[in-house]
């Protein structure tokens, strides 16, 4: 090699080019062409990269937010004592790609002109995880400070994100739904049974109660306290706090119970 002779290196479609650069006008040229042509398909290699992280990111994104909420509804009744409650229901379906975790979320009830009558946190919801197409139900009875008579319209505000945790639910059978008695109170029975091949403690059983036109009216609920042994079935009543008078096992038309071992997702 010559005095005065430089190395040049360059990246081409994944191969490492070397040419010699001699003080010469001719020799300087061509290596400056194969450099810059090196550079800018590197450059063209990165924003592709880039691109494919940004449209992953975005995905990953509008994964988070794929949720719809498609049904609301609040009734009022007055109990015996003259206290005003609310039977209040919210219906969210997957609309993405991906399962979502969903937490306790907050209800305000508005009246006709948009004013806040009330709001409610933390309320609850079920079924905990849902993959795609699938719905959960945010669901709260409790009392109001307002007339029997007002007509209230339901804000939910929810709280889904990308599920980091495995879907687990639990098979259902004897499913039954009754009356007591005495108080006249609709409650589901039925058994859960356990076939994960391990122990489980804190297993949460919904019911939602639909009517003839398919329309949610109400969550059923109870948390199976003590542990359920692997390959184990063992009963369980899931009932309502405070459920309007109307709701009898004739305005039931369907009903679907889900079972589940309760994770936190941090």
């Amino acid at each position: 090699m010559k005095k005065g002779t430089k190395i040049a290196l360059g990246v081409v479609g994944g191969l490492v080019i070397i040419g010699a650069v001699a003080g010469t006008g001719g020799k300087d040229k061509d290596s400056s062409s194969i450099a810059d042509s090196s550079s800018a398909m590197v450059s063209q290699s990165e924003n592709a990269s880039q691109a494919a992280d940004t449209s992953e990111k975005s995905e990953v994104s509008e994964a988070k937010e794929a949720y719809e909420v498609t049904y609301t509804n609040a009734v009022l009744h007055q109990d015996s004592l003259g206290e005003v409650w609310v039977s209040a229901i919210a219906e969210v379906t997957n609309t993405g790609d991906c399962d979502l975790y969903m937490s306790s979320g907050n209800f305000d009830f508005e009246y006709d002109d948009g004013s806040l009558a009330a709001s409610e946190s933390m309320v609850s919801v079920f079924p905990q995880i849902i993959s795609s197409g699938e719905k959960a139900y945010y669901y709260v009875d409790t009392i109001l400070d307002v007339n029997a008579d007002s007509k209230l319209k339901l804000v939910p505000h929810v709280d889904a994100e990308k599920s980091t945790i495995d879907k687990v639910t639990l098979p259902i059978s004897d499913e039954t739904i009754k009356t007591r008695d005495l108080s006249n109170e609709i409650y589901l029975s039925g058994r859960v049974e356990n076939n994960t091949g391990e122990d489980l403690s804190m297993v949460y059983v919904s019911s939602v109660l639909y009517d003839k036109d398919g329309r949610p009216l109400a969550v059923l609920f109870t948390i199976l306290t003590d542990d359920l042994k692997a390959g184990d079935k063992m009963g369980f009543e899931a009932t309502g706090l405070s459920l309007p008078d109307n709701m009898t096992p004739d305005a039931v038309a369907q009903f679907k119970t889900t079972a589940y071992p309760y994770e936190y997702q941090f």
